[in-house]
């Protein structure tokens, strides 16, 4: 009996990645300050160092100001392995999204509206596993003064009823 137990683990150990299998991927989440408006040119290089260091098979970035920027930083800033997934224009600065997809397959950009900023519920399906994946966005309201501690708190209300 116990050599039965020792057979039957080992077998579990050597087949445990076909019944637990795994994948690990990379997400990075990055404050672009107003791109491109703010000279992207010259701050692009520092972009893409970071970038390259990081490696990331999902970037997802603040302060972008429109879909012409998501294609500049795409073009410019990123390598062939990335796609943009769909930019939502808000009433103030975006979040955008870029994905390697060859590992994901982007399902939705769905905003969610607060007075200030659009938080981005951001939807993915991996392709080895076909788990969905879901990140929100969130470019909260800065400042330090009590009217904009209030300003965060209602933008983080209105998250969590989402969640």
């Amino acid at each position: 009996m116990k050599k039965q137990k020792y057979y039957f683990l080992l077998f579990i150990i050597f087949f445990q990645n076909i019944f637990f299998a795994q994948d690990t991927f990379r997400v990075m989440t990055y404050n672009i300050l107003n791109y491109p408006s703010k000279i992207s040119s010259t701050r692009n290089p520092y972009f893409k160092k970071i970038i390259n260091e990081i490696k990331p098979d999902i970037l997802v970035v603040q302060e972008m100001e429109s879909a012409a920027g998501v294609e500049l930083f795409l073009n410019e800033v990123l390598d062939s392995n990335y796609t943009a997934g769909e930019f939502v224009n808000g009433y103030d600065t975006d979040n955008a999204l870029f994905y390697k997809d060859s590992i994901f397959k982007f399902i939705d950009n769905e905003p969610i509206n607060t007075a200030l900023r659009n938080i981005s519920k951001l939807i993915f399906v991996h392709k080895n596993t076909n788990d969905t994946l879901i990140i929100f966005s969130a470019h909260l309201k800065a400042s330090d003064s009590e009217t904009d501690r209030q300003k965060r708190l209602e933008e983080v209300k209105i998250l969590r009823e989402v969640t």
